[in-house]
């Protein structure tokens, strides 16, 4: 092998070495990937709705729901969902960092 042959190979081996890094990195999920993942297989704990979601007086047209799953840990991940009821749709919704049952009722 000459001296251009062995360079080209060094370049195309870095090439291949970076290509695989930024695949792996994308297809590994980050902390809160993680831990949505986590929590969508554990069972639900406390679920709450805004006052006034049954009044059939049209008011409030939105509603704010939050739905907790119970970690592993014992902590529980809140969900909180905006939801429209006007036209029965979710307007808005994510997920907060994990609380204990004790932080819930000021969440």
């Amino acid at each position: 092998m000459n001296h251009r042959q062995r360079r080209l190979e060094k370049k195309r081996k870095k090439r291949t070495e970076k290509k695989r890094t930024r695949s792996g990195a994308a297809r590994k999920p980050g902390n809160n990937q993680a831990l949505i993942g986590t929590a969508s297989r554990s069972p639900f704990g406390p679920c709450a709705l805004s006052h006034g979601w049954d009044d059939e007086d049209g008011v409030p047209n939105l509603v704010s729901a939050v739905v907790t799953r119970r970690l592993p840990d014992g902590r529980l991940l809140p969900s909180l969902v905006l939801v429209d009821r006007t036209c029965l749709g979710v307007k808005d919704g994510f997920v907060a960092a994990p609380v204990s049952e004790g932080q819930l009722d000021s969440f």
